[in-house]
């Protein structure tokens, strides 16, 4: 209970994007703290292949985590009434970039709504259900800490992010300040 609260606290703070050097596995780990009982009691299999720890990108774990939980609790929602539902969460450094994907067994991406996946206030969610908000937020998130996001169909659906490791992130957000400043001044 305990490990919860601390969490939830940690969690819940926001103090503006402060990006220092993190473990995405271990942001990845940390979701579960907050949703692992759900997703059990809607008989939700996790699999988890993850690569060795310590790589690690320069971001605010509390957005990323955001983001993470998002993508796991779409999943949830789209795997219900799936026979054996199954989430698989893996990463895997590819060059200056880890990748992280979440894939789900559930209905996948109908192709007249995978070209709107990312805009605002889009949902497929009855209403009241849900506001279109979580994958447009996360989409700015995830650029903002200079990776991707994309989604495709794999037997149900795959999101996957792409983000630089530390050293490539520092100097790309680098670049991208420099060019605001002198923009700014011009």
């Amino acid at each position: 209970m305990m490990r919860i609260i601390t969490h939830l606290r940690t969690f819940c703070r926001n103090n503006g994007y402060d990006p220092v050097p993190v473990d995405v596995n271990q942001i990845v780990r940390d979701c579960f703290i907050l949703i692992s009982a759900q997703l059990k009691s809607n008989g939700i299999k996790i699999e988890m292949d993850l690569c060795k720890d310590g790589y690690m990108v320069l971001a605010d774990a509390n957005e990323l985590e955001q983001v993470f939980i998002n993508l796991i609790t779409n999943a949830r929602d789209a795997m219900a009434g799936a026979a054996d539902p199954c989430l698989s969460i893996r990463s895997a450094v590819q060059g200056d970039t880890i990748l992280v994907e979440f894939h789900d067994n559930g209905s996948g991406i109908p192709d007249s709504v995978a070209e709107h996946i990312f805009d605002p206030f889009f949902t497929t969610k009855e209403v009241g259900k849900g506001t279109g908000l979580g994958l447009s937020i996360s989409h700015g998130i995830i650029q903002k800490h200079g990776g991707s996001i994309k989604a495709a169909n794999d037997d149900g659906a795959v999101f996957s992010i792409v983000l630089p490791l530390e050293g490539k992130q520092s100097r790309s957000i680098s670049a991208k300040h420099a060019t605001a400043m002198k923009r700014q001044a011009a």
